[in-house]
């Protein structure tokens, strides 16, 4: 006899997942005793986006709740172990996800709100991005590389430069030597007023973030039934 399962839809989904992160999160004072490192891995039995391409699934995960809670979430990263169009079983690193396309989206924001806004350097660029960043709720800092400054979110440092694109880098790759630099208000910070942000907010609602930051989980990693 066959059972019929109905899969949730992409909001009902997402207000799942952001119960569960949260739930973890309430709890990670447990986990963390005598521990540096924590990260959440969360395996989908649901399988809502098993026809959906992986570089469109930033529009289906985030609604608010689900931004709200990995913004804040104490874990270094949250992965989401799911299968995607072609029967793809893969990983999600939500916080990367989340930053990225938020990053991305505030750039493209800010190009259309303020169309004359020049840099000093990229590394001004970058520390008006780590700005934004944590008037949003971030929790990040900034760290020197030898090609300038990056913004360290959980497990990545995550470069933007003109002409060159957008550089994550693994954190744990990378020399341990990268000292951490203060994030003060940059030369535009008058520039989050409370009009942009209003503009942000409606222009993510139309805008649209596409980016393949979905893994091949081998089998040696983990085995979903």
């Amino acid at each position: 006899m066959a059972v019929a399962h109905r899969r949730p839809s992409p909001s009902v989904y997402s207000e799942l997942l952001a119960s569960i992160v949260k739930r973890k999160n309430d709890k990670i004072v447990e986990y963390c005793k005598g521990l540096d490192h924590v990260n959440l891995i969360v395996a989908d039995m649901e399988e809502p986006f098993s026809y959906t391409d992986d570089k469109e699934l930033y529009k289906y995960l985030f609604d608010p709740a689900l931004k709200k809670i990995i913004t804040s979430t104490k874990f270094n990263e949250v992965f989401l172990i799911t299968r995607v169009k072609k029967n793809r079983k893969v990983f999600i690193p939500l916080r990367m996800l989340l930053v990225l396309g938020q990053i991305f989206l505030f750039d493209w924001a800010i190009g259309e709100f303020y169309p004359s806004l020049t840099y000093e350097s990229p590394d001004a660029r970058l520390r008006f991005f780590a700005e934004f960043l944590i008037t949003i709720g971030h929790r990040i800092t900034l760290r020197t590389t030898e090609k300038g400054l990056a913004i360290k979110v959980g497990l990545y440092l995550i470069r933007a430069i003109p002409g060159e694109g957008t550089t994550v880098l693994d954190y744990l790759d990378i020399s341990m030597q990268n000292k951490i630099v203060p994030i003060e208000k940059s030369e535009h910070s008058d520039k989050l007023n409370n009009a942009f942000m209003t503009f942000y907010e409606d222009y993510t609602q139309k805008g649209i973030f596409i980016a393949s930051v979905a893994f091949e989980v081998t089998l040696d990693q983990v085995d979903i039934k």
